[in-house]
């Protein structure tokens, strides 16, 4: 989520504004102690016009 803020050059407040949740939100989600639900990951995709697969780690499927 940092290289997506510093690649759109957007701060972690304005990010939060753009998908509806709360700055505190943000900061869960960039500290990894909270994941986004689906519905969250759509808004930001809309937001920053990216991809779903943008969002999504890597996961062996194997």
């Amino acid at each position: 989520m940092a290289d997506l803020l510093s690649e759109c050059d957007v701060s972690a407040t304005e990010f939060a504004k753009r998908i509806g949740v709360r700055h505190q939100v943000v900061t869960e989600y960039r500290k990894g102690t909270k994941t986004p639900q689906f519905a969250t990951v759509l808004r930001m995709a809309d937001a920053f016009s990216k991809p779903l697969e943008y969002f999504v780690e890597d996961v062996d499927r194997a």
